[in-house]
């Protein structure tokens, strides 16, 4: 992939999953990473999403992928 050309990024944070895609801005899918949503059991019956983690997490592996 070319990296002097303009991309178009979207961030999905899920339940389940976060995801980073990038898209051609003529809407050519050109790639997509993904991984599970961090949650955190603080206490039996909690559950917490670090989002900032979450979202530096895909962040990362969107650039290194």
């Amino acid at each position: 992939m070319r990296r002097d050309r303009p991309l178009l990024v979207g961030i999905d944070l899920g339940t389940s999953r976060f995801r980073a895609i990038a898209f051609s801005p003529d809407g050519r899918l050109l790639a997509e990473v993904g991984r599970p949503t961090p949650w955190r059991e603080p206490a039996p019956g909690e559950a917490e999403l670090d989002a900032e983690a979450g979202t530096l997490t895909i962040l990362e592996s969107a650039l290194v992928e």
